[in-house]
């Protein structure tokens, strides 16, 4: 960005900027397919894991059943040469591990419907892929408050005016996409100031009355933290206690060559699910609510930065270049004929 002496602001792109537009435009096409077809491949993925869930409870429970006939029939055998061994009561002590499991589950479904908690299928989708992006929207929550911060400065900004609003709105040069979003046209004052006015979207028919709410500056808009999951905590440590335990129910029964293959399949479908993918989200997660907290933090720095004697100058040469809200008056509207509105004009002269 340049400004010559006469006050004339010039915008200057580096060379080959046409070719970079188009290539801009074309990832952003990209982008989108990419962002529908991962879309379409995720509901996909969950959508196994759920299936997936409830075959590899049925299949321990069928291997359990299994080993517990199998238990009870080498056991009668044994008792009727009275030679009982410890091996039954190998097999008893994971029978009743299993049975504890079963029993918690139980007490946790009665007192369900009494705290309102959601139910453990979508629990468990909850601590396996979480509970989607808190922040969903936010664009578009964005360009609104920004939109309202304009308006209440009378449509005549300085670029600091908006940073509280804007992330990426770090120096002068960043605040060409908002002009270019809501038609604005930058000035200068005699001090060298540039100021930001936005008469289209004084004019819009979305511009209120002088005494809306909306005149008042916006509050600050922070983002929101990820969040592992929504599940209650007695939820989710049913989740791991019960996940935990098939796995280990699943590596006994292929230790004791129950279905060894079937239990193999079994022990690494939950050790991916309940174990690979949590850790990983829980490890992505950290990495975003770090981004998010950096970027609320510039947004708070530059609403303080605003205070300072620096900027007020540059706010009092904004307050010089303030538009009327409003269309004006109005000279013809559908509503009537126009040959009564004419008659109407000439009357009001």
């Amino acid at each position: 960005m340049k400004v010559a002496t006469s006050g004339v602001i010039v915008y200057q792109f580096r060379p080959g900027f046409e070719r970079a537009y188009l290539l801009k435009g074309l990832k952003a096409l990209g982008a989108k397919v990419v962002s529908a077809t991962g879309k379409l491949t995720w509901k996909l993925f969950k959508l196994s894991f759920g299936v997936g869930l409830i075959v590899c409870i049925v299949l321990v429970v069928l291997a359990l059943i299994a080993l517990s006939s199998r238990s009870n029939s080498s056991s009668d055998s044994r008792s009727s040469s009275g030679s009982s061994s410890s091996s039954g009561s190998s097999y008893g002590d994971f029978n009743f591990f299993f049975a504890s499991i079963s029993d918690s589950w139980s007490g946790y479904s009665s007192k369900k419907g009494q705290d309102g908690d959601r139910n453990f299928f979508s629990a468990c989708f909850s601590f396996v892929f979480g509970d989607g992006d808190p922040n969903e929207g936010f664009i578009d929550q964005q360009w609104s408050t920004v939109a309202a911060a304009i308006r209440a400065a009378n449509g005549a900004v300085v670029w600091e005016q908006l940073a509280p609003y804007v992330s990426d709105l770090k120096e002068e040069d960043d605040v060409l996409p908002l002009l270019i979003r809501f038609d604005g046209v930058p000035e200068v004052t005699n001090r060298g100031d540039i100021i930001y006015t936005f008469p289209e979207l004084m004019e819009s028919d979305s511009a209120v009355s002088e005494s809306d709410n909306s005149l008042r500056p916006p509050a600050l808009l922070n983002e929101q933290e990820w969040r592992f999951s929504r599940a209650s905590g007695g939820m989710l440590a049913l989740i791991v206690g019960l996940s935990s335990g098939t796995l280990l129910l699943a590596l006994f029964l292929m230790a004791a060559g129950e279905a060894a293959t079937v239990m193999l399949g079994v022990s690494v479908y939950l050790g991916l699910f309940f174990v690979a993918i949590p850790l990983l989200r829980f490890v992505v997660l950290k990495l975003l609510n770090m981004r998010i907290r950096k970027r609320n933090g510039q947004r708070s720095s530059a609403l303080e930065l605003l205070r300072s004697s620096e900027i007020q100058g540059k706010l009092e040469s904004s307050r010089q270049f303030a538009l009327p809200m409003g269309i004006g008056e109005i000279v013809y509207t559908t509503d009537e004929d126009m040959l009564a509105q004419e008659i109407d004009q000439l009357q009001g002269r």
